[in-house]
């Protein structure tokens, strides 16, 4: 465990695609909203000097304006395609259009029709491997304060092109859970179809 950890410590050092400061995101689909990951997000971007600006709608008809990136729901699986390419008719071809991801297994061949993929089931199941309990991320269905952290991180890694691991955001819990939220995040961000933890 150790020296898993220490290699992880050692390949966040290397350096990554540029990092950016500030994102104008719009996220489509009527699961997203204010909630506990949201919150966190929000708290990371601050603590480590970015701007975040988000705006949530159900459908993209709903939505005007300029975006930095477009947050698609693999709910709606059947159309990813036509939406991403809606996406990029409307608001430019430089907007990064990403699929929000709820199935690693299914989201492989999705992912190819978008920009990216936010891998926040990879780091679930990260999470739950790494912790070594089965209902770390989410447990009866809901998503656990744990789980809602992890989906944070993966967030702002996918958004911002930088590692969250040693971030001063605390988030109300103790270091070796933001520990294990933090690597199984950037885990996934790494290799979003595969359990690496």
């Amino acid at each position: 465990m150790n020296v898993l950890f220490s290699l992880l410590v050692f390949l966040s050092f290397l350096p990554g695609p540029k990092q950016i400061d500030s994102v104008k995101l719009l996220a489509v689909g009527p699961e997203f909203g204010e909630d506990a990951v949201t919150f966190y997000l929000d708290g990371l971007t601050e603590s480590a000097g970015k701007t975040l600006e988000i705006t949530y709608c159900n459908n993209l008809e709903e939505a005007s304006g300029s975006w930095d990136a477009v947050l698609l729901s693999q709910t709606d699986s059947a159309n990813v395609a036509a939406l991403a390419a809606k996406a990029k008719a409307s608001f430019g071809r430089k907007t990064k259009v990403l699929l929000y991801q709820t199935n690693m297994f299914t989201s492989k061949k999705l992912s190819k029709k978008t920009d990216g993929i936010v891998p926040v089931d990879c780091a679930f199941r990260n999470l739950n491997s790494f912790t070594a309990d089965s209902t770390a991320a989410v447990d009866n269905g809901r998503v656990s304060t744990l789980g809602c952290y992890t989906a944070a991180c993966v967030l702002f890694e996918t958004l911002f092109s930088c590692k969250v691991f040693g971030s001063r955001y605390s988030a109300m819990l103790d270091s070796e859970d933001r520990r294990a939220a933090q690597l199984s995040a950037d885990a996934a961000v790494r290799k979003p179809f595969k359990i690496k933890l």
